[in-house]
Parts: C-alpha cells; structure tokens; sequence
C-alpha cells in the first residue's frame, strides 16, 4: 500500500503522511473485521464514505460495530491523521 499512497501523495508534497494513512487503513480494516471495500470510478463505496466522515471528524451515517479495542485504535491513528492534515 505504502508505495501507491506515496506515488498518489508525491505531488501534493505529502509523502509523510503514507505511514499515518497506511495505519488509519489497517485499524479501519480491523474495526470492519474485513478489507475496506472500494468504489469504482467517481463513486465511493459506504466504507470509504464513512472514513472519510471519520477523518473528517463528521459522524458517518452507518456505524461499525467492532470491539473496544480496535475502536480504541482506530480512534488514535484518527486523531494523528487529524493532526497531520491540520499541518499540512
């Protein structure tokens, strides 16, 4: 994953953010017990939708149910995700 994020980044000038978008993924993957299923072409899938209202720190209008612990995670690479965008 690393390597798209930092080809798609590049131009923005943001390639440090690749570790922290790569985190926030795998904890998002966690919390969905499943892969983050992906839209086609300019739609987004409900998954994507809901992250980016995440990041956004917006509330998704569908929810996760996942255990505390990966909630807990996932909540943590939010807010360095969050902080990163704030610097950037």
């Amino acid at each position: 994953m690393q390597p798209c994020l930092s080809r798609t980044l590049a131009p923005h000038d943001c390639e440090l953010m690749v570790p922290a978008l790569e985190s926030l993924c795998l904890f998002y993957e966690a919390a969905l017990g499943r892969p983050i299923a992906v839209g086609g072409g300019q739609n987004l899938s409900d998954d994507e939708t809901r992250l980016i209202c995440l990041v956004a720190g917006e509330k998704p209008q569908t929810s996760v149910d996942c255990p505390d612990d990966a909630a807990h995670v996932l909540g943590c690479a939010l807010c360095s995700v969050r902080a990163m965008l704030a610097q950037h």
